[in-house]
């Protein structure tokens, strides 16, 4: 039998092969693109401040910054007024494929939704929102 965390967690897993393999093509893992997306709405913040936007940990969010700047999708630049902090901005590169993994990101969201009305969406979302709620300390 089946349980309720295992089935979100498998659906979760399968969604995420499926965008990592759109996004695939264009060097890029999904978890890039969700810095990039928050970078390019949101130039000039810290790693820091990036980091609590797209609500993940200092660590990995520096682990994936370290591969984008390596790919040349991110500017790294020291803070002047904070020599430890960095400034981080998208390079035209990023600007430039973001349009392109919007599209697929927004296609996944259409596979997803498919035969499923505005109101069990709604629904599901509450659901999860209540799920999310009751393990959060």
């Amino acid at each position: 039998m089946q349980t309720l965390g295992y089935e979100i967690c498998l659906t979760a897993r399968k969604i995420y092969q499926h965008l990592n393999a759109l996004f695939e093509p264009l060097d890029i893992t999904p978890e890039q693109w969700i810095l990039i997306k928050a970078l390019i709405h949101h130039e000039g913040i810290s790693q820091k401040e990036l980091a609590l936007k797209v609500r993940k940990d200092q660590n990995t969010t520096k682990a994936i910054v370290d591969k984008l700047v390596d790919k040349g999708y991110i500017h790294r630049v020291s803070n002047p007024m904070d020599r430890r902090a960095f400034i981080l901005t998208p390079t035209l590169k990023a600007k430039e494929v973001a349009p392109k993994l919007k599209s697929l990101d927004e296609q996944m969201l259409q596979t997803l939704q498919n035969n499923i009305s505005k109101e069990e969406i709604n629904s599901f979302l509450a659901t999860l929102f209540k799920l999310k709620d009751n393990i959060t300390l």
